[in-house]
């Protein structure tokens, strides 16, 4: 083998020597390498080759290795190659490892570095003049690698820096750059550094200058200040930053730092700075002029939040610690400091007080905000009883100024909800009677609070102490200047109903004068009015400063005007069609003036919900509301698409809600009498006998929709219109039960149908002569320019300048290619659905508007998001591939007529774009990366699998099969987005509408059917999923398929649900009134009135949003056609996908997946070839069942679920037929292995036997010694507790005894401690006047004397008076006495005071006679010398007993090293014991497996005896078994799936030909594979066979010369 490789590079890439020697591929190489290394080495079998880097020096060359230069490259590789034929060449990829290992991100897979990234590593090594790389993971799109920083944050992002403009190879990789990682916010990732680690070693650092340090150091502290208030500003918190420096040392020790103190005062200053800024941005808020009272609540929760935070960081250590040194240093900037510390808490305490005053305020206002001008001043009175609580109560908010400007915001928050409601386009596009009517309730509502706040006043004057000391002034300054600017606005409106002949967005025609001056007075009208018009676009140009009552501008160029007009308008249109009589006026009107000028749809409204004004709609509108405002029996007849349901619904939108009642009813071709009468009769009430009127006393009118559908009977009539002209006529109809008349009262029809054709009948002329027919044309192409171009340059108008004309270009073009597909492609029985109208526009343009000017930013963009859409709203529903191939060419044209594109430009893949919103959120993106798409709806097919309680899918995600998801989430994810899918079975309707419902994040419902299921239990599974979408509120997909109709009127109500929502009598009174209570609270924030009727259509609304239908049909036989004819909303309400037959690459890759699984020797090559057979043998019999269609006019229907079939039964049964061949020589191999096995057995338990027979006799030998050795050790144990057990009893006996002789010795001391105490006590309460009186005899009573001398002689001093009178003088003489030695007293002392004692008159009573102060004294004596002589006695005892308690603690401590060697004896037993046993249980079971043994061994013989001759046998049989080819199995599954479906004898004949031809071919490749046992000569064979099968079917079945060639 050769291998080359770069002189210090890595072995990474394999190129063959052929592509190597090719020149490019050489000079491509040689750009980066001076010189190449070459090695030859013989090629070996088991050589492994590991990719890697594999660097190798100079000095290291081994001596097979040479190197050459590039001039001698060339021609040795041309030498080489003649040498060695089949060299490979190794050749090295350069550096790129160097980064590549080290960069470790989640779920980074090898395969991920493509051929790009390798460049941009390249780039990054060898350019010098790029400095940085970054590689991060994306969400979606995967790896990605940059050259220089990701243009969008990401959480996880590796970095690496050149440091150095030079190359970079192994050896200076890590000096040159610099590489890390960063994870979350850039700002939270560099502060995290910061502070972790850097930031520490900088101020740690010891290497630096003292000068430097410091400089640094501050520095430092203020760029982490800085840092940590951005970082947590972002947030809207307020952090303050701590330095580390001085942490460790005490504030004494940090205060005499000088260079130190100065940073700390840095960060104290920023401190300050923090807290002012908090503190003014509170108080401009609290000062400033706030919309409203809500925000007033906010301001102080926030404010509560913000101080809060801050004094918990106060009382953080570490700013108590900075305090302290600050302190001792005496800083002038700790005053400051502290000051505004004390402000926060004293405001964080205010703040707390005030919020919890004006939260009571939240729910009243908050009411407030959502009720209509007319509401609010019945709300006003319960909030100003509230302001006056809080203004009595409260501790800080009852200032002057801060209830004033309480009030002053209820001002502002009631001009706020007025001038909400007016609006200045309305009046100034001539709406005045409405515009009136507003402005006067605004008048009135500001009138009526000003009255409510004088109640008020008037109420607190009289009831309340606090005096009323409001600024009235400021409260309504504000809302003074807004009833004036009302007032203006109101003469604006008069001025144009007098001078411009302006009413309700109609300009009233200019009445024609007679007579000679006629001419006169018309011109001077109509210079008037040119003037008043002038004036009025001037006042028009200033609307938006109208209503801001701080702006005077208004005020005073509205004194300025003068307005005086009138006018005249006269006939200019064709026909008498374009106008109406003006019931005011009465002249002719255009319709054109009831168009509003400059009409805008608001961005935000649904687009089912948008209808562009046009002369048309203007003018149906005008006839339906004539009529239906007389009760006039309206019915709208027009083609579908026409509005003729929109138009009636908007009638009746204008009605009075408080006086009709509005029903809707949608007929099918299953609508019955009893249907409809059932449906009205659920409305009506019962009035007097036989009569019914509507409930809650309204009138009802009844919506007929689709009013021909209903299907004929026997007799040619419409029972259900028979009905209706039934109650039209006579005005009853007839109980069902009873055979009674009903009459109902107070009813009115209106009704709305397309012409005759399809499953729509001609209704009987009798009952069409009851109504006033309005018939809708198709409107012509400039009114649906005019409406589609209206919509698309709307929402261009945020576009750049040079995108805005392209709005005009698409919606010629969508038109064009309307009215092109309208031609060419006709509905006919096979494609009835091919019914195609204005919806379909509707649906291209609704797709459009979801442009977004970031991602749309070019005409290609566009283009290629409106191909997208007419790709989806038209060939969607093709069914054949002829009709794609005419749709792309009339694409195409309209392309390059219109736009100048042709569609291989827009796609060069010649397929469709796809688009979709799921990926990033709402953005309605193309998908152009597939290869992230199919990840991604991998990765979300995962995530439902795992999900808990759902049935996981086995799915093949293939191209086709993603592009039908990103199709049903693109229709479920716009609202009312319903979609039918129409598809055979197994071609994925079902699993890949849960998978898109799941992607979209919506519940997926679908009933289960049994045998017992019929219309009652499908009525309650709708009721599930109404209460699911409209009660829950939450978006669900009801998915609903054609094999659970059990009964046909089930679509009945599908067809319901698509066309209005609304399903006639589901629920009972007392369902819905459940259902009403659960929608109560919704209802109120939607202001919407709590009766029944408001409550249902709020319901049907919530449905309507929620409920996305999504029907699978299939299109085999009649069925499908019959409900498309007769139900018309499954293709007028839903977006149609029409699933082909899976295509050639989808069927090779479910089979690839279901292979992947089965074991075929380990060839791929061997594996992609069984998968191209399968896929053969599918498409052949597809070809052959179009043929029998030609031939015989049947069908064959061969769909993916034969398919799967096919494979998964060639799995199954290639499995049996292995494991039943396995099985039986399994048995044989058992059975040998058994035998070999017994005999290996036999020999290791003859060891084994005599093994046991030795051990048994050891542990025989152990047991013996162990039971001497316990015999004497318990001999010993037994000796040892009697001494014990002796010492105990006699320790015991003197443990009494010394307790005996303690308990006796105190009992005598305690005799004397009464007397002591007492003693004691008497001492104490003497004092130094006591002492005084003593001192101040002369000559002192005897008594007085006697104690006294007494008193001496226990003090060892004299015992005269003189020396007592001394001692008397001492200031500590009872302090003396009290701490007196009595225990020392001896028995000379004890003795003479004994004879004072025993004197009769030595008695405290008696000298206290004589002296107080003596007597206590006499107490002491007589005290100290009972306790002298008790003390005496009791004293030897306690010696006698302190010397036997010694005695007894030594006896005690040998007592216990006896117990202690006691239980070391016996626990020395019981291990002995436990030994023993253990030794005598081993001997017995190995006694007990000896015997076993020798019985085996026995049994052994005999069978190995007998067996000896079967043993050869088995051998045999089992080297002749083998387990089936995978070639034979793969041909029996198609006869099993496929051939046995034709019962045309020649068709029959011809697919056994070619089974017979796969026969031959899996016999040859069996035989080879035998041969060989090689997978790839296997392989060969398999291609041979797959690219046999598909050659064209004559030629191969009908040449029996090839097939006996063969």
């Amino acid at each position: 083998m050769l291998l080359l490789s770069y002189s210090d590079g890595e072995t990474l890439k394999y190129l063959t020597q052929r592509t190597f020697c090719d020149p490019a591929t050489l000079s491509a190489s040689s750009k980066r390498c001076s010189t190449w290394r070459i090695r030859i080495q013989e090629p070996r079998e088991d050589a492994v080759w590991v990719q890697g880097p594999v660097v190798i020096r100079d000095d290291e060359l081994p001596q097979d290795w040479f190197q050459l230069d590039d001039e001698a490259l060339g021609s040795t590789l041309s030498l080489l190659e003649d040498s060695f034929p089949n060299t490979f060449f190794l050749v090295s990829d350069g550096w790129n490892y160097l980064i590549k290992s080290r960069v470790v991100l989640e779920n980074l897979q090898p395969e991920m570095w493509i051929e790009e990234y390798e460049h941009t590593l390249d780039d990054f090594i060898y350019d010098t003049k790029l400095r940085v790389l970054t590689v991060h993971m994306d969400q979606f799109s995967g790896l990605q690698v940059h050259l220089g920083t990701p243009s969008h944050p990401t959480d996880h992002l590796i970095f690496f820096i050149r440091k150095e403009k030079t190359e970079i190879d192994a050896e200076n990789f890590v000096h040159v750059v610099q590489f890390g990682t960063i994870r979350g916010g850039y700002l939270e990732s560099l502060l995290r550094h910061m502070l972790g680690i850097y930031a520490p070693q900088f101020l740690e650092n010891r290497m630096w200058p003292d000068s430097l340090k410091n400089n640094f150091s501050a520095h430092l502290h203020k760029f982490l200040a800085s840092l940590t208030d951005a970082r947590y500003k972002l947030d809207g918190h307020t952090v303050l930053y701590i330095p580390l420096e001085g942490m460790n040392l005490p504030p004494d020790q940090v205060a005499l730092d000088k260079e130190l103190v100065q940073r700390l005062e840095t960060a104290v200053v920023h401190w300050t700075r923090q807290i002012k800024d908090v503190l003014s941005a509170q108080e401009a808020v609290e000062t400033g002029e706030i919309s409203g009272p809500l925000d007033e609540i906010d301001f102080w929760r926030n404010r509560c939040d913000d101080l809060s935070g801050i004094g918990f960081q106060l009382d953080k250590a570490g700013v108590k610690h900075i305090q302290s040194i600050l302190e001792l240093s005496k800083s002038s900037y700790i005053g400051p400091f502290l000051k505004l510390a004390k402000l926060i808490q004293d405001g964080r305490s205010q703040a707390q007080s005030n919020l919890s005053f004006l939260s009571v305020l939240t729910s009243p206002c908050g009411e407030l905000v959502k009720l209509k001008v007319k509401d609010i001043p019945a709300k006003l009175p319960h909030i100003l009883n509230l302001i006056r609580i809080i203004w009595v109560n409260s501790k800080f908010y009852n200032t002057r100024d801060r209830i004033t400007a309480l009030f002053r915001k209820l001002s502002n928050e009631i001009i706020r909800l007025c001038s909400g409601e007016i609006s200045l386009d309305r009046i100034f596009d001539g709406h005045i009677n409405l515009s009136k009517v507003t402005l006067q309730d605004c008048i009135e509502c500001c009138q009526n609070w000003k009255a409510h706040f004088a109640r008020a006043a008037f109420i607190h004057t009289r009831f309340s102490n606090v005096p009323w000391i409001l600024d009235n002034t400021s409260v309504f300054a504000q809302v003074d200047a807004f009833i004036q600017r009302c007032r203006d606005l109101l003469e604006v409106c008069d001025c144009q109903e007098f001078f411009a002949r302006w009413e309700d967005g109609e300009q009233i025609p200019l009445p024609c004068f007679g007579g000679h001056r006629g001419p006169e007075i018309t011109r001077s009208l109509l210079e008037i009015e040119a003037t008043f018009d002038k004036i009025l676009q001037l006042l028009k140009l200033m609307k938006n400063e109208i209503l801001d009552v701080k702006n005077t501008f208004w005020h005073d160029e509205y004194s300025r005007c003068q307005l005086r007009h009138s006018g005249q308008h006269s006939l200019t249109a064709e026909t008498v069609y374009e106008y109406y009589v003006d019931p005011k006026t009465k002249v002719w009107t255009s319709f054109e003036e009831k168009l509003t000028k400059s009409w805008r749809y608001p961005s935000n409204m649904p687009f089912y919900k948008i209808i562009v004004p046009t002369v048309d709609t203007v003018r149906y509108n005008f006839l339906v509301s004539s009529l239906v405002a007389n009760q006039c029996p309206v019915l709208l007849v027009g083609p579908v698409g026409t509005g003729k349901t929109s138009v009636g619904q908007n009638a009746l939108q204008t009605l009075d809600p408080m006086k009709w009642s509005i029903l809707t009813v949608n007929m099918s071709a299953q609508t019955t009498s009893k249907n409809v009468q059932d449906v009205i009769e659920s409305r009506v009430e019962k009035r007097t006998k036989g009569v019914y009127v509507p409930v809650g006393g309204k009138k009802l009118i009844t919506f007929m929709d689709d009013l021909n559908m209903p299907a004929k009977d026997t007799f040619g009539s419409q029972p259900p219109l028979e009905l209706l002209r039934l109650w039209i006529d006579y005005g009853f109809w007839y109980d069902r039960a009873k055979q009674t008349v009903k009459h109902i009262k107070d009813m009115f029809l209106m009704g709305a149908m397309g012409p005759p054709g399809g499953g729509r009948t001609v209704i009987s002329p009798r009952l069409q002569s009851r109504f006033n027919l309005i018939n809708m044309t198709f409107p012509v192409t400039s009114q649906i320019k005019r409406i589609f171009s209206t919509l698309i340059n709307q929402k261009l108008q945020d576009f750049d300048e040079q995108m805005k004309p392209i709005g005009n270009v698409i919606t010629d073009a969508t038109i064009e290619l309307y009215n092109a597909i309208v031609q060419k492609f006709l509905p006919t029985p096979t494609k009835i659905h091919y019914l195609f109208n204005l919806r379909d526009i509707s649906k291209i343009f609704q797709g459009m508007l979801r442009i977004h000017k970031d991602y749309h930013d070019s005409k290609t963009s566009i283009s290629r998001l409106w191909v997208h859409e007419c790709f989806r709203v038209f060939s969607d529903r093709f069914v054949e591939h002829k009709d794609m191939e005419l749709f792309v060419t009339l694409l195409n044209e309209k392309l390059g007529t219109f736009l100048d594109m042709t569609f291989h430009s827009l796609c060069p893949n010649k397929q469709s774009p796809i688009f979709g919103d799921f990926m990033r959120g709402d953005v309605y993106e193309d998908l152009t990366n597939f290869k992230a798409l199919k990840m991604y709806m991998e990765h979300q097919l995962n995530e439902y699998n795992s999900t808990p309680g759902v049935v996981p899918m086995s799915l093949v995600l293939f191209k086709d099969a993603i592009e039908h998801v990103t199709r049903i989430i693109r229709v479920i994810s716009q609202p009312r987005g319903n979609m039918l899918l129409v598809g055979i079975g197994g071609s994925g309707r079902q699993s890949l509408s849960q998978l898109s419902a799941f992607i979209s994040d919506y519940n997926t419902y679908q009933i289960e059917v049994t045998k017992v299921y019929r219309k009652l239990e499908f009525r309650e599974d709708l009721k599930k999923i109404y209460r699911e979408a409209g009660v829950s509120n939450n978006p669900t997909v009801f998915l609903f398929t054609d094999t659970q109709l059990v009964e046909e009127s089930f679509l009945e109500d599908i067809n319901n649900i698509l066309s209005s929502g609304e399903v006639p009598n589901l629920f009972k009174a007392d369902e819905f009134e459940e259902i009403k209570n659960a929608l109560l609270d919704a209802a109120k924030e939607e202001s919407i009135p709590e009766t029944n009727e408001s409550i249902f259509n709020f319901l049907m609304e919530r449905v309507r949003s929620n409920l996305h239908v999504v029907l699978c049909m299939s299109p085999i036989g009649d069925p499908f056609r019959n409900r498309v004819r007769q139900y018309p909303a499954l293709v007028n309400c839903t977006t149609i996908d029409w699933f082909s037959e899976w295509p050639r690459d989808a069927l090779l890759e479910v089979a690839e997946r279901y292979l992947m699984s089965v074991e075929l020797g380990g060839s791929e090559e061997l594996r992609s070839n069984l998968a191209h057979i399968f896929v053969t043998m599918h498409r052949s019999v597809t070809m052959y069942s179009e043929k029998m269609l030609l031939e015989l006019r049947r069908h064959n229907y061969v769909t993916p679920t034969n398919y799967l079939e096919l494979v998964s039964g060639y799995k199954k049964l290639l499995e049996e037929k292995r494991i039943e061949l396995s099985t039986q020589a399994n048995k044989l191999r058992n059975g040998l292995s058994k035998i070999d096995d017994t005999r290996d057995k036999v020999e290791v338990m003859s060891v084994e036997l005599e093994e046991a027979k030795v051990k048994v006799a050891e542990f025989q030998k152990q047991c013996e010694e162990y039971l001497v050795i316990i015999v004497q050790q318990k001999r010993e144990a037994d000796e040892q507790q009697k001494t014990v057990s002796s010492h105990s009893e006699k320790i015991s006996a003197e443990e009494i005894k010394c307790k005996i002789m303690a308990e006796g010795a105190q009992k005598e001391l305690d005799e004397a401690m009464p007397a002591l105490q007492e003693a004691m006590k008497a001492l104490e309460s003497l004092n130094k006047k006591d002492m005084t009186e003593i001192k101040s005899y002369g000559r002192p009573p005897v008594l007085v004397e006697t104690v006294m001398q007494a008193v001496m002689i226990l003090r060892g001093s004299e015992p005269t008076w003189a020396e007592a009178k001394k001692q008397l003088g001492e200031g500590t003489f009872i302090k003396q006495l009290i701490n007196f030695d009595k225990d020392n007293i001896s028995d000379k002392v004890l003795k003479k005071i004994g004879t004072y004692c025993a004197q009769p008159d030595f008695q405290p009573e008696i000298v206290g006679r004589v002296s107080v102060a003596a007597k206590s004294l006499c107490m002491w004596v007589l005290a100290m010398e009972l306790y002298g002589r008790l003390y005496r006695v009791v004293e030897p005892k306690r010696i006698r007993l302190r010397d036997a308690m010694a005695q007894l603690a030594e006896k005690q401590a040998l007592l216990a090293d006896a117990q202690a060697k006691l239980r070391e004896v016996a626990e020395k037993l019981d291990t002995l014991k436990k030994q023993y046993d253990e030794k005598l249980a081993q001997k017995e079971e190995l006694r007990k497996r000896s015997e076993e043994m020798e019985i085996k061994m026995d049994r052994a013989d005999k069978l190995l005896s007998g067996l000896a001759a079967e043993k050869v046998r088995w051998e045999q049989t089992v080297k002749s078994s083998r387990t089936p080819e995978p070639p034979f199995v793969v041909l029996v599954r198609p006869h099993l799936n496929y051939y046995i479906q034709f019962q045309c004898p020649h068709l029959r004949k011809e697919l056994l030909a070619i089974e017979r031809v796969h026969w031959r071919f899996a016999r040859l490749i069996l035989e080879m594979h035998q041969e060989t046992e090689s997978s790839s000569q296997l392989s060969v064979c398999l291609s041979t066979s797959i690219n046999f099968s598909q050659a064209k079917g004559s030629s191969l079945l009908h040449s029996t010369g090839s097939q006996s060639g063969l």
